[in-house]
């Protein structure tokens, strides 16, 4: 569990510094009320596993593991304003703590810092967009 964990750490070290470099302050902090909220960051662990699987290097790996963590996230928000979900791992939605419109501000912030991250990659942005239009 040990060599999950420090790769799983890898990526929680980036979104934590992309979500600390936001601007403005209050965006920076919503952003940190959905995403730092906890969860078991499977999907980032996929991510650096799959690297490593094809002889990747792990380290490679993070920016695409934490931007699909923030994809994630963002839909998560959308779910919660749908559903009218005032609680989201065991704290407040970000609608419930922010409104409506700041939520959804919140979700397209997430949105734009993946495909920020996902930028140096033009397949893995259209894998990504092609993945998302999937979720509708």
């Amino acid at each position: 569990m040990e060599y999950l964990e420090r790769r799983v750490a890898l990526v929680e070290d980036r979104i934590e510094t992309v979500i600390d470099d936001v601007e403005p302050a209050a965006l920076s902090d919503e952003l940190g009320h959905v995403v730092l909220a906890g969860g078991k960051r499977v999907r980032p662990a996929v991510t650096i596993l799959a690297c490593e699987a094809f002889d990747g290097d792990p380290a490679d790996a993070v920016d695409f593991a934490a931007g699909i963590e923030f994809v994630h996230n963002a839909s998560l928000v959308i779910d919660d304003i749908i559903d009218r979900s005032a609680v989201r791992r065991g704290t407040a939605s970000a609608w419930a703590e922010f409104g409506y419109g700041p939520a959804i501000v919140t979700s397209d912030g997430l949105l734009g810092e993946a495909f920020a991250l996902f930028s140096t990659d033009e397949r893995a942005m259209r894998t990504v967009a092609e993945a998302m239009v999937e979720l509708g």
